[in-house]
């Protein structure tokens, strides 16, 4: 019996179509009252805009907890308020362009948008089985080439864990007062990559 080693590896490139989506509310005032009362006020109209123009109720928004204290801003001493809203939603461009001109119209409200794969776990399955497809070819290739049949496999190991890397700069962030639309006008893509080396048995 002879064992044959190979070592190989594969990748693919996926649609990101998972995205999440973080709304800052900051507010600087001279007094922390003023700065939580505008920072509330501002945190409704928020909610009130995201239901209206992009149905995102506030029932599936997570809220983190506000926070009101001193800060340094514009060369004088003042407070701040700030509070992050965030939300997760099927990757949708329009949606982000919507997102952008919502984010216009208020103030004190900045905003992130960071795309991501649903399913990983299925995804990295797929890429590992064509890693795996890649190897049992070029195993038969070269016991063909000996004169050989592969009757089985003896050993398995992975060259390291799945390895994803983004293609476009992830977390994607857009300002509140963009200079015009966002030069991202289709869903980045996320390369999901995977390595294996199998000793197969030929006779």
């Amino acid at each position: 019996m002879t064992k044959i080693k190979v070592s190989t590896s594969a990748a693919k490139e996926f649609d990101c179509d998972k995205m999440t989506v973080t709304f800052t509310v900051a507010v600087h005032y001279n007094d922390s009252t003023t700065a939580a009362e505008v920072g509330k006020e501002q945190t409704e109209k928020l909610l009130a805009a995201l239901e209206e123009k992009v149905s995102i109720k506030p029932e599936d928004i997570v809220f983190e907890r506000e926070n009101v204290g001193s800060s340094y801003y514009r060369e004088n001493n003042g407070c701040s308020y700030t509070k992050k809203l965030e939300f997760s939603a099927k990757a949708d461009m329009a949606l982000v362009s919507n997102l952008a001109d919502l984010a216009k119209e208020l103030k004190y409200v900045g905003y992130n948008v960071d795309f991501s794969l649903s399913d990983r776990k299925a995804k990295e399955d797929e890429v590992l089985a064509a890693a795996t497809e890649n190897s049992r070819k070029k195993a038969e290739i070269i016991a063909k080439g000996l004169g050989l049949k592969i009757i089985g496999i003896g050993k398995v190991s992975f060259g390291g864990e799945m390895i994803c890397l983004c293609e476009q700069a992830r977390p994607m962030a857009l300002s509140a007062q963009p200079q015009g639309r966002s030069a991202l006008v289709s869903l980045p893509k996320e390369k999901v990559e995977s390595s294996v080396d199998i000793t197969w048995l030929a006779e």
